[in-house]
């Protein structure tokens, strides 16, 4: 078969990722459409919102995952009961590798899942919860707080 891709001003319509102004959907169709560069940051755009910078794990488990938080093991930023589990991101600028700090993607709210990858230490250490809800890591929180303050 042949493949098309049509270009507007250097930019594929489905968009790359490789900047601001041609951002893609989400990591896991930057790897699909084959613009992957490898693990890194990116610029994705999935609610036709304005695009953000996130890191996308291309690699792991299949590759295509965007990080949407992680958290510095001595901070109570993410801690038992912290408020920032229900609140929404904040960060638009991705680290450029993972590093364990306290993070909070802005992509927490925006982007829609069906599955979330929790890893503990390392991309080696993770574990793969499959929900399809196709709602945010914010929405997913927000249901179970609702539901236990209601307990």
């Amino acid at each position: 078969g042949t493949a098309t891709a049509i270009i507007e001003r250097g930019c594929p319509v489905e968009g790359d990722g490789s900047a601001a102004d041609c951002p893609s959907i989400d990591c896991a169709q930057i790897l699909t459409d084959g613009y992957s560069t490898g693990d890194g940051t990116y610029w994705i755009d999935p609610d036709s919102s304005g695009a953000f910078e996130v890191y996308c794990d291309m690699t792991t488990d299949g590759g295509g995952w965007t990080l949407l938080l992680s958290a510095d093991g001595s901070s109570d930023y993410w801690g038992n009961n912290s408020i920032n589990w229900y609140s929404q991101g904040v960060d638009n600028t991705a680290p450029s590798m993972l590093v364990g700090n306290d993070y909070h993607s802005v992509a927490y709210q925006k982007l829609s899942t069906n599955s979330v990858r929790l890893c503990y230490n390392d991309t080696g250490h993770c574990h793969t919860f499959i929900h399809n809800l196709g709602i945010s890591l914010f929405d997913f929180f927000d249901i179970i707080f609702e539901f236990l303050s209601k307990k």
